[in-house]
């Protein structure tokens, strides 16, 4: 059916597309960083070093966090929900009587007509 305001389907797209971009994203930052980095921290023993690791690896994941919060405020403008536009009062629809109708638009055959068929 879609939308009133004619575009069927928009938000559910942004939402589809937003959430496999950051799966993605996670995916790869999990990947390229997140499992060396833990396998860095099991195999060092310097207590330097772990923390370094620990710091980069919160670093790096507050900044995922950071983008998903942006993303989800691009994706759905809060605006839209926060500041709904003024709408104009509605009008209340006239429903006219059926009967009262009916007897304004009946077309009654001449005067002459009449009494010949009686």
């Amino acid at each position: 059916m879609g939308t009133p305001t004619g575009r069927p389907g928009r938000s559910i797209l942004a939402a589809v597309a937003f959430l496999v971009s950051f799966s993605l994203l996670l995916l790869v930052v999990c990947y390229r960083f997140l499992i060396p980095a833990i396998s860095a921290a099991t195999a060092t023993t310097l207590p330097a070093h772990r923390r370094e690791l620990r710091a980069l690896s919160t670093l790096m994941l507050a900044l995922l966090l950071v983008a998903l919060v942006l993303g989800l405020i691009l994706t759905f403008p809060l605006a839209r929900m926060l500041f709904p536009r003024r709408t104009s009062p509605r009008a209340r629809t006239q429903y006219p009587d059926a009967w009262t109708e009916s007897g304004r638009r009946l077309k009654l055959p001449e005067e002459d007509q009449r009494t010949e068929d009686v």
